[in-house]
């Protein structure tokens, strides 16, 4: 009987496509907040998730990095100097079609982001900051699983419920 050395095995092993397919690709996501502190909370909650994760500090070095790394999200803070998470959601949704976005909000933001998400075709799913951890990786979750959509994301509240 003959045997062949085990590095030898997993050589020939990784050759064949089938292992290409087992290999899952990492879902990608950017958080966009002008508060380095939310932008490490967000961290440290999906850092053992599997995700390949990008930190943005505003909506134009969120576009920058975009334009060297593709994400599958975008979770972006509402309110930030220079441009709201609203107008950085729609310039990805131009630029980045295949890129789901998703908005972060103080409470006392609700009204207002209402208003001005009537400006804007696409209605971005959103969370209220403080967040509820369990709630919140659960919709991130289902808009990498599932979408963007309105009809989506309102699954996703409902399932996290």
């Amino acid at each position: 009987m003959n045997c062949i050395p085990f590095n030898l095995f997993l050589k020939t092993f990784s050759k064949f496509p089938i292992e290409k397919k087992m290999r899952a690709k990492k879902k990608r996501v950017m958080f966009v907040d002008d508060e380095p502190h939310i932008l490490t909370a967000l961290w440290r909650v999906f850092r053992k998730d599997g995700l390949e994760i990008y930190l943005a500090h505003n909506g134009w070095e969120a576009l920058n990095k975009l334009r060297k790394n593709s994400v599958d999200l975008v979770v972006s803070d509402y309110r930030m100097p220079g441009m709201s998470g609203l107008e950085l959601l729609e310039e990805v949704r131009k630029r980045y079609p295949q890129t789901k976005g998703m908005i972060l909000s103080a409470y006392d933001d609700y009204p207002r982001l209402l208003r001005e998400a009537k400006k804007y075709p696409k209605l971005f799913p959103f969370i209220s900051k403080p967040w509820e951890e369990r709630i919140l990786k659960s919709m991130v979750n289902r808009l990498l699983e599932q979408g963007s959509s309105y009809d989506s994301f309102q699954e996703a509240i409902a399932k996290a419920s």
